[in-house]
């Protein structure tokens, strides 16, 4: 490599045990644009391009009478790339909170003939920036894997990072395991869809109660007394007995327009 700073940076990366630079990958595709180079390509060109002057012979001239010409054909013009859309929820900084090991990532809906995106495939996380250490993850959300309600988007990303994390770490004293880091992250950021049995139990009291106080503005006039015969005796019990306990003056209005809803027990 003629960069040998460039080779030099390589190297401490791969020391460093930096997954990207653990194979012979990104020293592979270095060699090959500077043997382009050499053959007078462009870097980003394929193997096909003009030889110079003189290196093969001419092919005889043609009829010095025919002067006809054909044109080339006018350039077709580059379908334009599909759209991204930024998932801001899952563009942050995640850290390991054992191992500190950290990934600035950003990340974007793209659809799924996405030319980063490898066929087929639901998502792909890349380095985007070797200086800050910026990951892309491109993730198409449409995929059939997402079908579910236990495969999301952070399932997926979570997913790499630990593999990246586990990477990282092999062969130091740490020694994590695929099950222990994942665990880990999860626990972190997947609070929200979290099963906890008395957040479960709380959030769905809390409904319970925004829909009872919702009822008298949804029932007609005298409907709510209906309502009510229609309960078993002892739930009508319950209700009337919740309703003296609160010193509730006035229980048959509260049954009439559907208040009595309010008192009713949550949990039977």
């Amino acid at each position: 490599m003629k960069d040998n700073d460039r080779a030099q940076q390589m190297a401490n990366l791969f020391e460093e045990d930096d997954p990207d630079y653990l194979t012979d990958e990104r020293w592979w595709q270095l060699v090959l644009e500077q043997d382009k180079e050499v053959l007078g390509e462009k870097p980003a060109e394929g193997g096909d391009a003009l030889l110079p002057p003189g290196f093969v012979d001419e092919p005889p001239a043609g009829d010095p009478e025919d002067t006809t010409t054909t044109a080339p054909p006018p350039p077709q013009p580059e379908p334009p790339a599909p759209p991204r859309r930024q998932i801001h929820e899952l563009s942050r900084k995640y850290v390991h909170p054992t191992f500190r090991v950290e990934y600035e990532i950003q990340a974007y809906g793209v659809a799924s003939n996405d030319p980063d995106l490898p066929a087929g495939l639901p998502w792909v996380l890349k380095l985007d920036d070797v200086a800050t250490r910026t990951y892309g993850f491109l993730v198409d959300v449409s995929h059939d894997v997402f079908r579910s309600t236990t495969m999301t988007p952070l399932d997926g990303l979570l997913t790499e990072l630990t593999h990246r994390t586990v990477e990282f770490l092999k062969g130091q004293a740490q020694d994590p395991s695929v099950a222990g880091v994942l665990a880990d992250f999860r626990k972190l950021y997947c609070l929200n869809s979290r099963l906890d049995p008395q957040e479960i139990i709380t959030l769905a009291t809390s409904v319970l109660s925004d829909m009872a106080r919702a009822i008298p503005t949804l029932v007609a006039d005298g409907q709510g007394e209906a309502m009510f015969n229609e309960l078993e005796s002892a739930e009508r019990d319950a209700v009337a007995r919740r309703m003296a306990n609160r010193g509730v003056p006035d229980h048959k209005a509260l049954i009439a327009d559907g208040r009595f809803w309010d008192y009713a027990d949550p949990n039977p």
